[in-house]
């Protein structure tokens, strides 16, 4: 597998097409593993970066030959995420499906979505689950390296990150990121790159009401309930190195923090996930409960 960093893109370098890889083998993906895909989205006020996050999931989608839905969560956006979102499934002819909730809260946001998701496929079996933010851009093999990694067995899949663009960052908060994100094995956990089977989610009761760490917390249960994670390098994701962080101790955070205290890089990155924006003739619209809120330690 590919060592990915945290580059930049080239200058005049379109995204999302991030990097050319070999196409998988076809025999290895499996659509007897996976029946349907469907891909959640958290957003809160992310009108200006949802299209290109939409339109990258459409690629994704157009190389794969099973199902897929995008649902985006429109956590009490105030912006016009709503119509955005609406144009995006239009043009790009995604099938798009839209959750409202009110929480500012990335944990319920997701839970939320993937409740949808799992009532929206009407049983978990064959049914795979992926999750992105609304800043991010996925390849477009993203989907097609996940069911790859599905069909030779893995009931987890989680993903490494780029940065789409370094600009309002210094050179020196660049160069100790990568060299902490490179540094020993990969076992970081992004909200902007995490899939898993829907039974495995099922089984360990989704995603925590947790307003940071929510991603973090589901992949503990995972490996806690004994299934198979992948800890995969070639299907990198490209971020934003934005300064205003979305999820309190999030990856802006993170970047922030490096720019105070040069120790924080020998710390592992394990990122919260951010949530981020969101509508159309292929879509529907649902407003979900808040889920209760449990104690849960940090």
């Amino acid at each position: 597998m590919h060592n990915f960093d945290l580059s930049p893109a080239q200058a005049g370098q379109q995204w999302p097409a991030l990097t050319i890889r070999a196409p998988l083998p076809t025999s290895l993906i499996a659509p007897a593993v996976v029946s349907r895909i469907v891909v959640v989205v958290p957003a809160n006020n992310e009108e200006a970066l949802l299209p290109d996050c939409l339109r990258a999931l459409s690629y994704a989608a157009a190389q794969v030959e099973v199902s897929v839905v995008v649902v985006v969560v429109l956590d009490d956006c105030d912006d016009n995420s709503a119509v955005v979102v609406g144009q995006a499934a239009r043009e790009f002819g995604l099938a798009i499906e839209v959750v409202i909730v009110t929480a500012r809260n990335v944990g319920v946001a997701r839970a939320a979505g993937f409740q949808h998701a799992v009532d929206l496929a009407g049983e978990v079996k064959g049914v795979w689950l992926a999750t992105t933010d609304a800043d991010s851009l996925v390849p477009p093999d993203w989907l097609q390296r996940q069911l790859f990694h599905a069909a030779v067995g893995a009931q987890v899949v989680a993903g490494t990150i780029t940065v789409k663009d370094w600009a309002n960052r210094p050179q020196q908060i660049r160069e100790l990121a990568q060299t902490a994100y490179h540094h020993g094995p990969h076992r970081h956990i992004h909200g902007a790159n995490l899939s898993f089977a829907a039974a495995a989610y099922v089984a360990v009761g989704g995603f925590a009401p947790l307003a940071t760490g929510e991603d973090v917390s589901l992949v503990t249960a995972f490996t806690a309930a004994g299934f198979s994670v992948c800890w995969a390098r070639d299907l990198p994701v490209a971020t934003s190195a934005r300064v205003i962080s979305r999820a309190p101790l999030g990856f802006a955070d993170y970047l922030n923090n490096l720019g105070r205290n040069s120790e924080t890089a020998d710390k592992p990155v394990l990122e919260s996930a951010v949530p981020q924006p969101g509508l159309a003739d292929q879509m529907h619209f649902h407003t979900a409960a808040a889920p209760r809120k449990k104690s849960h330690s940090q």
